[in-house]
């Protein structure tokens, strides 16, 4: 069977493609809920789906058809067969009945669907747009400025085959994100916030330095012992906020240790710390780069949770060191 050559992608269908795959991580997210949260799942998948083959009807030419399952039969009829149609029958069966019939969907439905889905879009948004699925392009969805633009560099950099410097500018594109809010102190206010953040954790002589009254000698041991806790507590609060703010604490430690870290100097010298023998595959970019956005659409929606209705308007926020740094960079 031949499959016809796609059409060059525009501008406006590129960003309906990045929402059909916005809908299936939200989706998939919801399947991993606890039930029976879990369930809303089935309607979700079924709505990526639909997204995604009335986006593809009007991308090759096809008649939309009124029914879920004729998209298989009109996307044939132009030379663009779709795979997945047993897949999807079953989903599609599943969402009306969960719809129209009151029949909430079984756990196995649930990981049915998740499978089912994720190999649809797999399969067919190469034949459709003559792109892999995971190369879908979702930065304008991020709704912060100075995140958007970093990880904008970021893409520019891998595509002229600076690597590291593409890696560190995801760094900087998430610190904006994640670390930048307590430039504002929403962390130590709000209800998001887990406490002040810790810049930097005190060592044992500057804690023994304050233990003035040393008649038992102590003060060595207690200095040790608050150093400890601090370096407990430090790590500890990171990994809350990034409980809170809805990632997957896996996702996020192996985001930190293939990115490499970014610095600045007082007089703004900006240096990269990658570890000896730092060399991160293709695989290892999209995976950060996908990490980035869907960490930037997270933290939105916290924040916009975390805004009182009565607000009478958003705070701003600062600009961060690699905001300033790149803008000074950038200027002739």
């Amino acid at each position: 069977m031949t499959v016809s050559t796609p059409n060059q992608l525009t501008q406006h269908t590129t960003e309906r493609l990045a929402f059909a795959r916005l809908l299936h991580l939200e989706a998939v997210d919801q399947s991993h809920r606890p039930a029976p949260f879990d369930k809303f799942s089935i309607l979700l998948f079924h709505d990526a789906v639909e997204h995604f083959l009335i986006l593809a009807c009007e991308h090759v030419g096809a008649v939309q058809p009124r029914e879920f399952m004729k998209y298989w039969t009109e996307m044939t009829k132009v030379g663009t067969p779709l795979a997945g149609q047993i897949g999807m029958d079953r989903l599609n069966r599943c969402r009306r009945d969960f719809k129209h019939a009151g029949a909430p969907p079984s756990q196995e439905d649930i990981e049915l669907a998740r499978s089912d889905t994720a190999s649809f879009f797999e399969e067919n948004t190469p034949r459709v747009f003559g792109l892999d699925y995971a190369a879908i392009d979702m930065v304008d969805l991020i709704p912060q400025a100075e995140a958007r633009q970093l990880v904008q560099k970021s893409r520019e950099a891998q595509e002229k085959g600076d690597r590291l410097e593409a890696m560190a500018l995801l760094r900087e594109a998430f610190d904006a994100v994640f670390l930048g809010r307590s430039d504002r102190d929403d962390w130590g206010s709000g209800p998001f916030s887990i406490g002040p953040t810790l810049r930097r954790v005190p060592g044992t002589r500057k804690f023994q330095s304050v233990l003035v009254n040393d008649g038992l000698r102590s003060a060595g041991e207690v200095a040790e012992y608050l150093e400890a806790i601090a370096k407990i507590v430090e790590p500890s609060q990171t990994a809350l906020r990034v409980l809170v703010l809805g990632l997957n604490y896996q996702e996020y430690v192996r985001f930190v240790q293939l990115s490499p870290r970014v610095s600045y100097t007082m007089d703004m010298s900006r240096h990269v710390d990658a570890p000896p023998g730092y060399a991160p595959t293709a695989d290892h970019f999209t995976f950060c780069l996908q990490f980035v956005i869907r960490a930037a659409l997270k933290s939105s929606e916290t924040e916009a949770a975390a805004t009182a209705p009565w607000s009478s308007r958003k705070q701003e926020r600062r600009p961060s060191i690699a905001a300033h740094f790149h803008k000074l960079s950038s200027e002739p």
